[in-house]
């Protein structure tokens, strides 16, 4: 399963996860980014069979980070979070496009 992040600033993002296909993720991603306001939205992250999180800093740009568990991405992402001396970083999002079955 596919999933996807894109920003158009600040404030305004789009996530899509569970989907199946990445261009489905894309337009997903986009398609919430702009609904939230965002006039520029861009791509910023896709996802494959996986866990995101997003990260949220203040007066900073989120960031994403992924890994093979949902714990393990948030972990990621506070990590980066600490690494660059932003304390009151919180999780914004945090979710798994895991891979599944399917049938021949």
């Amino acid at each position: 399963m596919w999933g996807a992040i894109a920003s158009g600033g600040k404030d305004q993002i789009g996530i899509s996860a569970e989907r199946p296909s990445e261009s489905s993720a894309i337009a997903a991603a986009m398609d919430e980014c702009s609904s939230r306001g965002g006039a520029s939205c861009k791509l910023s992250h896709v996802y494959a069979n996986q866990c995101m999180a997003v990260i949220g800093r203040p007066g900073a740009a989120a960031v994403p980070s992924d890994a093979n568990n949902e714990e393990a991405a948030i972990a990621a992402g506070m990590s980066k979070c600490d690494n660059d001396g932003i304390s009151g970083c919180w999780v914004f999002y945090s979710g798994c496009s895991i891979p599944i079955e399917v049938p021949k």
